[in-house]
């Protein structure tokens, strides 16, 4: 495994002479990741494309980034038939606006971009690793593996949000060599917007203000993410019934989209132990995660922890699990706590010190945010990525010239 360290930004290219880089997402819900980088591309001098699935934001993330986007439809899951349109039409695409680079995250997207690129003749094919979907339990982990390797064999780059996912890919032979650039995360988190002191964080919805104000005497936990065992939202609202019957009741408020009625079900049956309150899907966590002495996130796998490092920013520490990725994104006992995985009594007893050790929400917050400012601060990330972008562009610009025939 590689691992970068942050580097000073070269000079901008003009906006004449920026190379040409398209970005593939299987979804447009994916191109959060994507806000302000794209335009910080542009201004570097970049001509930057988008290709997702559109579902309603592709054409708002061009306006907003002054970016070009074009629509290919995606499936998340595997579809051969819709999936070979897919590589045809994509392909396509590519050789019609020959990118000097294909920059792909998401499975389903690095496996068809990456391929795409390849036959389409794109030379510089980088492949931000934001996670490794073979390692969620029932999901077919022998065939999503075989994809997984396909589309690493296919780029001539692998940048991994984590050194984690990096360790794994390279310990289950999916590549040799994997970079990782500074610190980690997919492309960091704007610390001005991510504030306690930002103007424009929103006031919580009604139902939330309610539900708060009727548990004002308990402290809070915060959940956002999707609502599905990946996550282990069940362990989180088991670790919260364990702290009901010690005595020691915390509210808790999930935000996030629902993907399992089961998880929805069993955070009913345990409100007579503790209360939940389940928010479903929003735009912006920030006062969410504010209300909260800590955000958990008690995940299974995970390519980093975006959401940790967001709270961090906020100054709310995070409580997460050892899992591969989750572990990256908290330093025990100084920015949060870590606790094993599917533990809920050890989940219990993190999050009683969070609530009952006087000072200690406080004092991991601060370093929380101080680490956040200082290593993931997308003024931090952004000009690494960028820099590995245009070295692979320069790198194998400069091999197919060495290699090309006499005329």
């Amino acid at each position: 495994m590689q691992v970068t360290p942050p580097l000073p930004a070269p000079e901008k290219e003009s906006s004449s002479g920026g190379p040409r880089v398209c970005f593939i997402l299987t979804t447009d819900l994916s191109t959060i990741f994507l806000r302000g980088y794209l335009n910080y591309l542009r201004e570097r001098g970049w001509r930057v494309t988008v290709i997702a699935r559109d579902e309603g934001r592709l054409h708002q993330l061009g306006v907003r980034e002054n970016v070009d986007t074009i629509a290919v439809p995606m499936r998340r899951d595997p579809a051969p038939l819709q999936d070979l349109a897919c590589l045809v039409r994509m392909t396509s695409v590519l050789r019609r606006i020959r990118p000097d680079a294909v920059v792909y995250s998401t499975p389903k997207a690095s496996l068809l971009a990456s391929t795409a690129a390849r036959l389409g003749g794109v030379r510089s094919r980088v492949y931000e690793l934001w996670g490794l979907r073979y390692m969620a339990p029932g999901r077919g982990s022998t065939t999503l593996r075989l994809l997984e390797k396909i589309a690493m064999r296919n780029s001539t780059e692998i940048i991994s949000t984590s050194r984690s996912i990096a360790e794994k890919a390279i310990e289950d032979r999916l590549a040799r060599t994997i970079a990782v650039l500074g610190g980690g995360s997919a492309l960091g988190v704007d610390v001005q917007r991510f504030s306690f002191q930002s103007s424009d964080i929103p006031p919580l919805d009604e139902d939330s203000s309610a539900f708060l104000a009727k548990h004002a005497s308990l402290p809070v936990i915060t959940y956002v993410g999707r609502l599905n065992r990946d996550k282990g939202v069940d362990v989180l609202l088991e670790a919260a019934q364990i702290l009901g019957r010690r005595g020691r009741p915390i509210a808790t408020i999930l935000v996030g989209p629902s993907e399992s009625d089961e998880i929805l079900g069993l955070a009913h049956t345990l409100r007579d132990s503790g209360p939940v309150h389940v928010t479903g899907w929003r735009s912006d966590p920030r006062p969410y995660i504010l209300a909260a002495k800590a955000l958990c996130l008690p995940t299974l796998r995970e390519g980093f922890g975006q959401v940790v490092i967001e709270a961090g920013a906020l100054g709310v520490p995070a409580v997460t699990t050892t899992a591969v990725g989750a572990r990256d994104s908290t330093v025990h006992e100084v920015t949060g706590l870590l606790v094993p995985v599917r533990d809920p009594d050890s989940l219990a007893d993190a999050l009683l010190r969070i609530v009952t050790e006087p000072g200690l929400s406080t004092s991991l917050g601060r370093a929380a945010r101080e680490r956040s400012i200082r290593v993931y601060s997308d003024v931090v990330v952004w000009p690494l990525h960028a820099m590995a972008i245009e070295q692979s562009i320069r790198r194998h610009s400069r091999m197919t010239r060495k290699v090309a025939p006499p005329r």
